[in-house]
């Protein structure tokens, strides 16, 4: 709050020396060196300006500060509606642990597609709505093929190789995998 009143008080005394330099360039050129100090009157109303401005500010912020300090005292009503009344934390359930960066819903939802239809392409499974609600691109099928290879399951896969399945039964795959 400090650096604001700074900068505020900064410009308000630029501003003022500017519009008095300019009251006293404006008198001095309309109307020679002869010109009476009553004359600068308009100018001066302008430096002073941004003081007033500054002063009501001011007056606002420390009018606010009281304002919740006094909500703080009686015992942290919220008098003028402008704060929150009642703060809930809600919990996060998120996967939990995670399988090589994959969520077990979501492995044990492949696993079992997979052993059902034989079908484990990249092109088949890109865009499917996976349990835990994220739809399946190149980056997650990846992973998920990823898993199934390192276990086994998946043998002779590679580039432009789908590779088989070792075992078509489910439930096997998922104690291989710790999913049981």
């Amino acid at each position: 709050m400090f650096k604001l009143v700074k900068e505020a008080g900064c410009g308000a005394i630029g501003i003022s020396i500017s519009a008095i330099l300019g009251g006293l360039v404006t008198m001095t050129a309309w109307h020679g060196w002869d010109w009476q100090w009553r004359d600068l009157r308009p100018f001066l109303f302008a430096a002073a300006a941004p003081w007033a401005m500054l002063f009501l500010g001011l007056l606002w912020l420390t009018w606010r500060r009281l304002w919740s300090g006094f909500e703080t005292l009686i015992g942290g009503y919220d008098l003028d509606g402008i704060g929150p009344a009642e703060v809930r934390i809600v919990p996060y359930k998120g996967p939990g642990k995670l399988i090589d960066g994959v969520i077990p819903d979501d492995l044990r939802f492949f696993v079992e597609t997979v052993t059902q239809t034989q079908d484990w392409t990249q092109r088949s499974w890109r865009g499917v709505k996976m349990p835990s609600g994220r739809r399946c691109d190149n980056e997650y099928w990846s992973q998920l093929i990823g898993v199934l290879r390192k276990t086994g399951v998946i043998v002779d896969a590679g580039p432009r190789a789908t590779g088989r399945l070792t075992t078509k039964d489910a439930g096997e795959v998922m104690q291989l995998l710790g999913l049981n």
